[in-house]
């Protein structure tokens, strides 16, 4: 879950924010960071993974969003 929704979340964030204005962007990086550690803390609170795993899939996702975006020539 930590993964899918790192990626997903950063896609969309990376995919709505060309065009908009710089506080618009810290914007939705805040709510982008926040829903992250909301899903990553929800993993950790069900008791359904360790904090590592957790921490670990969260690092898989973001370094899977900058591989794909450095594949097609988007600054993250």
């Amino acid at each position: 879950h930590a993964t899918f929704g790192t990626i997903l979340l950063l896609f969309l964030y990376v995919y709505t924010t060309r065009n908009l204005k710089t506080s618009a962007k810290v914007f939705l990086g805040i709510l982008t960071t926040l829903l992250i550690v909301l899903v990553a803390e929800s993993r950790i609170y069900l008791q359904v993974h360790y904090f590592s795993d957790v921490l670990a899939g969260i690092f898989l996702g973001i370094f899977w969003i900058s591989l794909a975006c450095a594949l097609a020539g988007k600054r993250v």
